[in-house]
Parts: C-alpha cells; structure tokens; sequence
C-alpha cells in the first residue's frame, strides 16, 4: 500500500514538471577599455528545440558602484557559427569611466537563468608621438686623400723689399765714397 503511494505521487510528480531546459552560458569574452563603449559578447547553448529572442533577454551593467542607465544597455541576440549557440551582445551608449565592470545576464521568459560577469577595462591605448626617421646623410665622397697644409712658400716668408727711391718721388741719397 505504501509503495502504491510513492509511485502515484513520482508519477504525479513526473507528469507537472516541466521540460528541462538545456539553455546555458559558454562563455564571455572581454574586450573592454577605459574611455570606449562596452561590447560584451556572451555565446548562449540552447537544446535544439529552444530559441531565443531579445525580449527574453535582460542585462544590467555597473561600472565601479555606479549603474548604467537601462536606455543605454543595449542587448542584440545574433546567430552564431555553431548551430546550437547563440551570441547575445551587450553593449553601452556611455564610454566605460571605471576599470570594473559588472554584468548580470539574465535568459528566458518564464525559466530564467542568471549569470553575473565581472570584467577589468584596460587602460585607454595611448599612442605616443614617433619622431620622423632622420634625413638620409649624403654619402660620402670617394675616398680623396686627406688635405696636408701646405708649408709656407719661400715668398711669402722672405723680407720685403724695401721700394726703390724714384719709384716713391724722393732723390736717392749720395753714394758713398
């Protein structure tokens, strides 16, 4: 009589429950920085007879303490390569301020699964000015032989000469006896 009992109520049991759903998160990839928008996509396995719509799909996103605004979280559900997955992307119209960053994905209309992400921005990229490459050089001439100073030429280290008398108007003096 008793084990009469427990089938009816596991069989009872078995006829209310529900279909298991096979909806799940695989994974999330971060590309976050300081200073951009947010664009989290988050891959989604569903069982072959389940689909996915943007209205069963919901996401908050703070950043540091704060909340971003619900009008700027947008949620696009994309088709992925593999047949059974799903991307659902979650997107900011306000540029990321704060290094973390929290998510909380929720799926499903009636069944809901809720998963929350924390993400670590990176710094904003900074580009710092690269100076021009330098001007080619000339390039050198063939090889010439080194230049030697020249030694003083015999003229110019003799004594002047001292200038002839009629070429300066004066009379020569008198010869001497």
């Amino acid at each position: 009589m008793i084990l009469r009992r427990v089938l009816l109520v596991a069989s009872l049991a078995g006829m209310t429950a529900g279909a298991a759903q096979a909806i799940g998160f695989v994974r999330a990839d971060s590309g976050a920085s300081i200073g951009s928008f947010l664009s989290f996509p988050i891959t989604v396995r569903l069982a072959a007879d389940e689909s996915l719509s943007a209205p069963c799909v919901s996401a908050e996103v703070m950043q540091g303490e704060q909340r971003i605004a619900p009008s700027n979280v947008r949620i696009v559900v994309e088709a992925s390569e593999v047949a059974d997955e799903r991307i659902v992307r979650v997107t900011t119209r306000v540029a990321i301020e704060e290094p973390l960053v929290t998510g909380i994905a929720t799926l499903g209309c009636i069944n809901k699964i809720e998963r929350h992400f924390t993400v670590f921005a990176d710094p904003p990229i900074v580009t710092l000015a690269v100076a021009p490459p330098p001007a080619e050089a000339p390039s050198p001439p063939a090889e010439v032989p080194a230049a030697t100073p020249a030694a003083p030429s015999a003229a110019a280290s003799a004594p002047r000469p001292v200038p002839d008398s009629a070429s300066s108007g004066r009379s020569a003096p008198p010869a001497p006896p």
